[in-house]
């Protein structure tokens, strides 16, 4: 094992041009989605510029923090946890990478080219999809070995080191904008050229935060590649902010889990993967702002302050709506007789009983309607007091959400609101000292 660390650290450090790494570039937890590992892979491709830098803080400068998106169709997910705003961009320009930027729709060669321009001066690139096996997965470029033909990857991988691929021709990924689907995508970081000044940086991203919160319609590209993953174009509602949260409360209020005798996997899929975004953006957005009040005016700290705890509360909120439409049976308990107690004496849905058809026969002769869905069997326990839980949960979200939107409004109209340019250089300015007045 040892022979194949070295062996891979080593051999790209040949001297005839055609292969570098750059050393060092940690690897990251596989988290909840597309938008969460984008923003993962940025924290480990920052590394060189800031070692100690903190996975929330990422969250809460790329606006990651103060969204909600809610698409009530089959859209595909990278765009779904990519949008409103270009978390990527947003949060590099705000650490201090000022050259930030997407490269797309370029041919390989001049992928090519960048990459190693990259690598040659010691930074790292990130890219979408480069390999398939991993789900809505985010690498980092971290070396080249062109006379093999390969890339050196950093991502969520199980043990140390990096991974050989070979360069594929084309892979594809999400982007906002026109373009909303794209070909070799790159997230080229730069040259760091100055550290942000912390004030200014924490305005400018609670000023975008108010208008995430506020909300309105999800804008997709409209790259044909995106229609293949929509079920009912058509009929589709993406919205974010407060209006998703509508959404979601008029769905869990209207739609039943059970739709004639089949299942409806379509809303327990979306709560599931687009609630538990929300609860992931809201918990790290909480560990955000306790970083930022402690750099803030008292007025502005204590502001901050209570918006983070309204951001915890909302996570909270989240993980109960989760839990009413998807809730596992303990795996201590085995016995039929225990899993129907358990159902009877729970809050929940719908219960998940894994991939084993047994215990689903069981339940079904004890007069239970069970359920095969992609993950697996499940028994739907559906009630109008059930349901007047969850959303009463849904509602509660909105209702911290409500008071979170009126802090934000409160600091955009403070003079904690009126942003300061930060100086043009690094250099502190010096003071003349004052003349001591004659008593």
């Amino acid at each position: 094992m040892l022979c194949i660390v070295l062996c891979l650290f080593s051999s790209p450090s040949r001297g005839d041009g055609q292969a570098n790494l750059v050393e060092g570039i940690p690897g990251f937890p596989l988290d909840y989605d597309s938008g969460s590992m984008g923003l993962h892979a940025l924290w480990s491709a920052a590394q060189h510029s800031y070692p100690r830098l903190i996975y929330s803080y990422v969250v809460g400068v790329s606006g990651a923090a103060f969204k909600f998106v809610y698409d009530s169709t089959e859209a595909y997910e990278p765009l779904r946890d990519c949008s409103p705003v270009d978390l990527l961009t947003l949060a590099a320009r705000n650490m201090g990478f000022y050259d930030a930027h997407w490269v797309t729709n370029e041919d390989i060669d001049t992928v090519k080219a960048i990459v190693k321009r990259e690598i040659d001066s010691g930074r790292v690139v990130v890219s979408p999809y480069l390999d398939r096996g991993a789900y809505h997965g985010f690498f980092v470029i971290v070396g080249y070995d062109y006379g093999s033909g390969e890339f050196l990857i950093q991502g969520a991988f199980d043990g140390d080191g990096y991974k050989r691929i070979p360069i594929p021709q084309t892979w594809s990924g999400p982007t906002l904008g026109p373009l909303g689907w794209a070909t070799n995508p790159v997230f080229v970081l730069g040259p760091i050229k100055r550290h942000t000044n912390v004030d200014s940086l924490t305005l400018g991203i609670l000023g975008v935060g108010l208008e995430l919160m506020r909300g309105g319609k999800v804008a997709y590209g409209r790259h044909p590649s995106e229609h293949t993953y929509m079920a009912r174009a058509a009929q589709r509602q993406a919205l974010y902010g407060l209006p998703a949260l509508e959404l979601l409360e008029r769905e869990v209020e209207g739609a039943n889990v059970l739709k004639g005798s089949d299942l409806d996997f379509g809303l327990l899929w979306r709560i599931d993967s687009q609630v538990g975004q929300f609860e992931h953006d809201r918990s790290n957005g909480a560990l955000f702002l306790d970083m930022l009040k402690s750099r803030l005016p008292a007025d502005g700290g204590r502001l901050v302050l209570e918006l983070s705890g309204l951001f915890e509360a909302s996570a909270s909120d989240a993980r109960a709506i989760r839990s009413f439409f998807w809730q596992p049976i303990p795996e201590t308990i085995k016995d039929a007789g225990e899993v129907a107690e358990f159902i009877e004496s729970s809050r929940a849905i719908v219960f998940a009983l894994g991939s084993d058809s047994t215990l689903a026969n069981a339940l079904e002769d004890m007069g239970y309607r069970a359920y095969a869905c992609p993950w697996g069997w499940v028994v739907v326990a559906d009630s109008e007091d059930k349901r007047l839980r969850a959303k009463t949960a849904v509602h509660s979200a909105l209702t911290h959400e409500r008071y979170a939107l009126e802090i934000l409004e409160q600091i955009r109209a403070s003079d904690l609101g009126k942003a300061k340019e930060p100086p043009k250089t690094g250099k502190p300015r010096r003071r003349r000292p004052r003349k001591r007045q004659r008593r």
